[in-house]
């Protein structure tokens, strides 16, 4: 994932490379008055980033068994 300047429009650190497969969903909030994206995984997992260095501050392991307590969907 990578996380661009909105006023000069130049990528901030290197792109983040933790999730193993695709990236399903992006969001952005302030956690402990620090601006963070949340990023959600294929297989259920969160990768939290601090936006203003790019850098991984957390890690929230996918479910054991999908995101429906079963098998994920094949696609």
């Amino acid at each position: 994932m990578r996380v661009w300047d909105l006023t000069t429009g130049e990528q901030i650190g290197a792109p983040g490379v933790s999730h193993r497969r695709w990236v399903r969903a992006v969001d952005t909030a302030v956690i402990d008055g620090t601006p963070v994206s949340v990023a959600g995984s294929f297989h259920g997992g969160l990768q939290i980033r601090e936006l203003a260095t790019n850098r991984r501050v957390s890690v929230i392991s996918p479910l054991q068994h999908g995101p429906c307590g079963g098998s994920p969907p094949p696609w």
